[in-house]
């Protein structure tokens, strides 16, 4: 044990204290770790790996990161680690931050006075579908369906119900062509999240900075009066920009890597082009679609995309990003690597 839990980057020199037990159940301990301008916020860890947690546990903990990370929003803009991220020790911290120098001050600087606002836009489903209901192309298919025979009544029952899908669609699709790039005005950056059910019309995560939120405080207000209230706007935060930008830092292990390693038939001392060549090669001969009989080609392809993808990370993190370095996978080579990058979420 013993472990650092890493909640995020902050720009800053001062070595900061935070309220609060954070994860662990140990209060106190929460801090910034500087080094050149940046600083990792980090406390106690009292696990490893939070990926066993059972659901209760894991709520409870996941609320713990999600209210740190708030409270550091507060007095500094954050570029947010993701939730788990463990690190043996604040020497590795250090290490992080001397690395990644370069990458985390350019997202800081990029995220510099700006916090998400996520934006949810509902209609009243009721009311939509009594307006559907008199809608020429429903009447038609009403039509159809009384005179059709009763043999036919399944099928008209089925055309009825995508027919109203499709009404739905396209109001749906309007009134976010219309809304869109409205709310756009207000954001630097904008993500469209799915919708999850079908009362939604809009669920978007905004990034702002002041200037946006006025505007959006603004906004919302006159896109309601101009739709005479028939849709709910709902607003959520300041929250911190992991929609835009979250850490995810790994520390690999000797064991995957040397497995990873057999799977592509690697030697110890690889580049990144060698590693996608190999990659290349074996999935040109394995893949389902090549050899659709072959037993367990499904599993083994699987294997190879893991494999790949974790070499990739290795050698791309080692070799600084050039295809055509060298890089050594022995067992120091690997226990020293960091590997890091700032993801974004995918639309």
């Amino acid at each position: 044990m013993g472990a650092t839990y890493v909640y995020g980057i902050i720009s800053t020199d001062r070595r900061v204290s935070l309220p609060g037990a954070g994860v662990s159940a140990h209060p106190g301990g929460i801090h910034a770790v500087p080094h050149d301008g940046i600083a990792a916020v980090v406390g106690p860890s009292d696990l490893d790996d939070y990926q066993g947690l059972g659901r209760e546990e894991l709520v409870k903990v996941l609320l713990e990161h999600q209210r740190v990370v708030e409270e550091v929003m507060s007095a500094f803009p954050v570029l947010p680690a993701k939730f788990g991220t463990v690190l043996a020790d604040e020497a590795r911290v250090t290490d992080l931050l001397t690395r990644g120098h370069d990458l985390l001050r350019g997202e800081l600087d990029r995220l510099a006075a700006c916090v998400q606002m996520e934006v949810v836009v509902q209609w009243d489903l009721e009311q939509v579908f009594a307006e559907l209901g008199r809608d020429a192309r429903i009447a038609e298919v009403r039509a159809a369906a009384a005179a059709a025979p009763a043999a036919d009544a399944e099928a008209m029952r089925i055309l009825l119900g995508q027919t109203v899908q499709t009404l739905l669609e396209e109001r749906r699709a309007a009134l976010r062509e219309r809304l869109l790039p409205r709310l756009q005005e207000a954001g630097r950056e904008v993500h469209a999240n799915p919708c999850m059910d079908d009362k939604m019309i809009l669920n978007l995560a905004l990034l702002v900075d002041e200037a946006g939120r006025l505007r959006l405080d603004a906004l919302l207000p006159e896109l309601d009066a101009e739709l005479e209230g028939s849709l709910d706007f709902r607003c959520v935060g300041p929250l911190p920009p992991y929609t835009f930008a979250t850490l995810e830092v790994e520390s690999p292990s000797f064991a995957d890597t040397e497995r990873a390693r057999g799977l592509l038939s690697l030697p110890a001392e690889v580049t990144g082009r060698q590693v996608k060549e190999a990659f290349r090669r074996l999935a040109s001969r394995l893949h389902p679609d090549v050899n659709p009989d072959a037993a367990g080609s499904e599993k083994a392809m699987a294997e190879l995309a893991w494999a790949y993808k974790l070499l990739s990370r290795f050698v791309d993190s080692a070799g600084e990003g050039d295809p055509a370095r060298p890089c050594r996978l022995d067992r120091p080579s690997v226990e020293q690597a960091l590997l890091f990058d700032v993801r974004r979420q995918e639309a």
